[in-house]
């Protein structure tokens, strides 16, 4: 489902039209921070001071996910991957050696690619600064907060990830992607003396969205998975499937470097400075009167937040695969975005086995904490039941993760 499809489903108490000038250098995220708890719907300011329209808090609500999957309800997308997963084996590499050659398979819609303008750059499209001290380093607070980089290694293998791009001049960007498979594509050119092709989507499917902010093996291609949720269209560009979206920036990654950042990002912490291989744009394609989402980010709960909640339907479906023990996952809103979740589990389940199986897995390599309860815990009640635990069975692990065993039989 395209963006636009999207926002035509929304009636006014979803969807809020704002008509006033209002800038993207800090107006548009204050509003949208403003109004996020008192007036939580979407909005699209059509006046934003440049010739295109700009959205936020597209995703900011359960029900405005739900639409955007075509769900009666978020959790139906445990019953769609419980299906998905039925016929594959309990083991996370099969599962996913499983998944990889069934999506290897699927054959994504094409669409008419984008026209293109030659007297564009980066400022002339309205990228938003969220805050006054963001990309301090360079004094550049602009950032793409909702651009899909999709890049291939030198094996052909395409990644399609979700990372900021902070703009430091009107043909120039950082892409903040480290510890990434496209990171990792970038390394093998550069290896071979060679530059990375890159291209940026921008006002994607929100399922193409979604996908690409989900940590997936390398062997899962992110815009076949994305089909699992709705149906997904491709552009073909210079030989590679991209997502259908309202803007493509199209450049590369060379051998020279700036520092990105700091950046008031999803957790609500400003995150230190890094130095970054600068993405060099050469062609940007869009629609006419294109619209361009931002995803306003700061302290939780946010837009980010309601993302984060679909990925947590989804996760719940394989780790209950691979760990029958396990009967929820949830994340709270000050957690979510440190991989931090509380899991619920049989009263019989060893805790210390359960926990270093999965701080083993890619998706809780990085996690702080993991929370450990047989009953469902209220967000409302889980200080409660912190403050009055004994900590006997709870314990630090050698790389100083942290494991909380709530389980009745030890309280």
């Amino acid at each position: 489902m395209s963006i636009r499809a999207f926002l035509e489903k929304l009636n006014e108490d979803e969807l809020k039209i704002i008509k006033e000038d209002l800038s993207p250098n800090l107006e548009i995220s204050s509003f949208t921070k403003d109004f996020f708890e008192t007036d939580n719907r979407a909005f699209l300011f059509e006046n934003a001071l440049f010739d295109y329209r700009v959205l936020t808090n597209s995703l900011g609500s359960v029900d405005r996910l739900c639409k955007s999957l075509n769900l009666g309800k978020l959790d139906d997308l445990i019953s769609l991957f419980d299906k998905v997963l039925s016929h594959y084996p309990d083991n996370f590499d099969e599962i996913f050696l499983n998944l990889s050659k069934y999506l290897e398979k699927l054959e994504l819609k094409e669409e008419k690619t984008l026209f293109l303008s030659k007297n564009l750059d980066l400022n002339s499209l309205p990228f938003l600064t969220n805050n006054i001290n963001d990309g301090y380093a360079l004094k550049k607070p602009s950032y793409i907060t909702s651009g899909v980089i999709c890049t291939k290694g030198v094996d052909d293998l395409a990644n399609y990830g979700l990372y900021r791009c902070q703009i430091i001049s009107e043909n120039k960007l950082l892409i903040n992607f480290k510890n990434s498979d496209s990171f990792e594509h970038y390394q093998q050119f550069m290896a071979r003396g060679l530059n990375t092709q890159v291209y940026i989507a921008v006002g994607v499917d929100p399922s193409v969205l979604l996908s690409s902010s989900f940590r997936l093996p390398k062997n899962i291609d992110e815009l076949k998975f994305a089909s699992l949720l709705t149906e997904v269209k491709k552009i073909k560009l210079d030989g590679f499937d991209l997502p259908s979206a309202e803007v493509i920036l199209k450049g590369y990654l060379s051998k020279e470097s700036a520092t990105e950042g700091g950046f008031l990002n999803h957790t609500g912490s400003y995150t230190k400075p890094v130095e970054l291989p600068i993405f060099h744009l050469e062609e940007i394609f869009l629609r006419e009167n294109a619209i361009i989402p931002s995803i306003v980010v700061g302290k939780p709960p946010s837009e980010s937040t309601f993302i984060g909640m679909v990925w947590e339907k989804i996760q719940l479906s394989f780790l209950k695969k691979i760990f029958p023990e396990i009967k929820n996952v949830h994340y709270l809103p000050e957690l979510m975005f440190h991989n931090s979740p509380v899991i619920t589990v049989d009263s019989s389940t060893n805790i210390k086995e359960l926990s270093h199986k999965l701080f083993d897995m890619l998706w809780f390599e990085k996690s702080k904490l993991l929370i450990f309860t047989d009953s469902e815990i209220k967000e409302k009640d889980l200080l409660w039941y912190l403050i009055n635990h004994d900590f006997k069975s709870s314990f630090i692990n050698k790389k100083g993760q942290i494991v909380i065993n709530l389980l009745k039989r030890e309280l």
